[in-house]
């Protein structure tokens, strides 16, 4: 094995472990658990406002 095979494998290696602490699994759930929590509450709080414009609507329509 020559010194720029020894050099690649060597550069692979630490890539790979660069890359596997980067893309820990447990790292990348939960980051996204954390999203869809996000996403969740934004949904939530859309739902709310829709119901509280249509009851709005509703006491408008009432009035006329």
């Amino acid at each position: 094995m020559g010194f720029l095979e020894r050099m690649s494998v060597v550069v692979q290696a630490k890539m790979n472990k660069i890359m596997n602490r980067i893309e820990d699994p447990r790292e990348v759930l939960e980051v996204s658990y954390e999203k869809q929590l996000q996403l969740l509450q934004n949904v939530k709080r859309g739902v709310a406002e829709v119901t509280t414009s249509k009851k709005r609507l509703e006491l408008q329509k009432a009035k006329l």
